[in-house]
């Protein structure tokens, strides 16, 4: 398990790092993800988390556009992105 969450941690450090580059791959892993995601054991809690913060990096990489999808189909990424949404400070001219 160990290893698993280091695995999904990178992959999410090579997504904020490939920022849009990151497209092209955003379905095959998030595939990946949605597995880890169902895991229901006590013991892959963390591994769990691991998994949603990297849909989360992957989403902030690739933009709205590239995932809006995706936080549609996602209860907690749609009350994320709600949250976000309405505690934005605004800018100042």
């Amino acid at each position: 398990r160990a290893t698993q969450e280091r695995c999904v941690s990178a992959i999410a450090s090579a997504a904020m790092a490939a920022k849009g580059q990151f497209a092209r791959y955003f379905e095959q892993v998030y595939g990946l993800m949605r597995v880890l995601l169902q895991q229901t054991g006590d013991k892959e809690l963390v591994l769990r988390a691991r998994a949603m913060e990297c849909v989360g990096i992957m989403c902030l990489a690739v933009g709205r556009d590239g995932c809006s999808h995706i936080v549609q189909a996602c209860p907690a990424l749609r009350c994320a992105a709600w949250v976000r949404a309405r505690t934005r400070t605004p800018t100042r001219n």
